[in-house]
């Protein structure tokens, strides 16, 4: 969907949809001369994204102490924000610091990859087990491998 206000005042190279296209898919709307451009959230969306991200805190935060000494410790040591870890982005700075979160995590309390993602907010095992395999190779300990063997 797009947002009518947001067509105002743009620039031609932020218009997505040539005449042309609007032609083929939308006869009607190649008469009307209206220009689209990226989707932006509505607030709807915004306020559901926050929402989900003051849940997975609160999961996070009622967790044993040693998990919240954890994740402390490796955001001050990476310099980012407690809610970044919970977050679902993907910029490096704060990948590799999340990997680290679930690795010390997984190795210190023993906890299960389900119970990890379910503490985290992620939806499955697998992201858990795929960041503590990438930080094992980043460390280069090869410690799933040698698991794998046994």
């Amino acid at each position: 969907m797009y947002h009518q206000s947001a067509v105002q005042n743009l620039p031609e190279r932020d218009w997505i949809l040539s005449k042309a296209r609007d032609e083929v898919k939308w006869p009607a709307l190649a008469q009307v001369k209206t220009k689209y451009v990226r989707h932006v959230p509505d607030a709807n969306q915004t306020a559901k994204r926050e929402a989900a991200a003051a849940q997975r805190l609160k999961r996070l935060m009622g967790c044993d102490d040693d998990i919240k000494s954890i994740v402390l410790s490796v955001c001050a040591a990476a310099g980012i924000e407690f809610r970044d870890i919970i977050g679902h982005r993907r910029q490096k700075k704060y990948v590799l610091p999340r990997h680290e979160i679930w690795w010390r995590v997984y190795d210190e309390t023993g906890l299960s990859m389900p119970d990890i993602a379910c503490r985290f907010g992620r939806s499955d095992h697998t992201t858990i087990k795929h960041g503590i395999e990438a930080h094992e190779r980043r460390m280069g300990l090869g410690i799933w491998e040698m698991r794998a063997k046994l």
